[in-house]
């Protein structure tokens, strides 16, 4: 078979995208009798392709601005101000202590969206580099980055090898399991991690579950919960954050060809599922 891509220039001076397709018939003996093709004009696809490149272009430029010319000063910021407590602490009436510890506070928010916003930058940027792993080994490792996962029950089911990229997997855990932590108030914390629908079939994705007793969420935020930035709770409730982990977390799962919804009702727990591609 023979399938191509060109660029033309029309006599008008436009641009246009042609892809050619053409296959052989053979016959009886062996020889090729004829063949068969077609022309299509691709010029809105290429198009599209070359704005996403240059798009991508963009966010590679915004990853550096933001971790050089942004960080820098508010970690300035920050650092004087430990150096005010330190050389005047003492001296300083409670009241600025108090604009103080909101100005910190703002400053390090202001960085935690920046780091939420690079990593989400970066999810889509450059090869996929995957290998055959155990979803088992990545769970385990995820629960061994969350130092609160010790007071917790957490069970881990048999699942299955898949081809992925580790490290973001790994992360897809570690956001799912530290949400199903922080958004529990029970005094005996539970999170059960599964694959719904176990088979030797190659050919079907699996589902894989983190379910959690926890504080659940309404029926009407089940797609909220995905948008960036987008948080349930004020700021200061249920140890803060910047909304952005689950945002992360759907573009892991997208990156790897599958999808990821919810089911949860207030106060009766909440179940992600998510498919990988296997």
């Amino acid at each position: 078979p023979y399938d191509v891509e060109y660029r033309i220039r029309r006599p008008d001076g436009a641009v246009r995208w042609i892809r050619a397709r053409a296959q052989a018939i053979w016959g009886e003996d062996s020889d090729p009798t004829r063949m068969t093709g077609s022309l299509e004009d691709v010029t809105t696809r290429k198009r599209s392709e070359l704005l996403l490149i240059q798009q991508n272009e963009q966010l590679n430029e915004f990853a550096h601005i933001a971790s050089h010319d942004l960080k820098a000063p508010l970690q300035g910021m920050c650092a004087h101000i430990e150096m005010l407590r330190e050389d005047h602490g003492e001296n300083l009436p409670p009241e600025v202590n108090d604009r103080l510890d909101q100005m910190q506070n703002l400053t390090l928010r202001m960085e935690g969206l920046i780091v939420d916003l690079l990593k989400l930058a970066k999810v889509d940027q450059g090869e996929r580099y995957e290998v055959e792993i155990e979803l088992n080994s990545l769970a385990g490792s995820a629960v061994e980055l969350i130092p609160e996962a010790e007071t917790a029950q957490i069970e881990i089911q048999e699942l299955p090898h898949v081809a992925c990229e580790p490290v973001a997997v790994r992360e897809l855990f570690r956001n799912l399991i530290q949400n199903a932590l922080k958004y529990n108030h029970s005094a005996h914390k539970r999170i059960e991690i599964f694959c719904t629908n176990p088979t030797e079939d190659p050919s079907i994705a699996r589902i894989i579950a983190v379910r959690d007793n926890g504080i659940g969420i309404p029926e009407a935020y089940h797609d909220t919960v995905f948008k960036i930035f987008r948080r349930l709770h004020a700021k200061g409730e249920y140890g803060g954050g910047t909304g952005a982990g689950l945002t992360f977390v759907k573009r892991i799962v997208e990156r790897h060809g599958g999808k990821i919804w919810v089911e949860s009702e207030p106060e009766k727990g909440t179940t992600f599922f998510f498919t990988l591609t296997v």
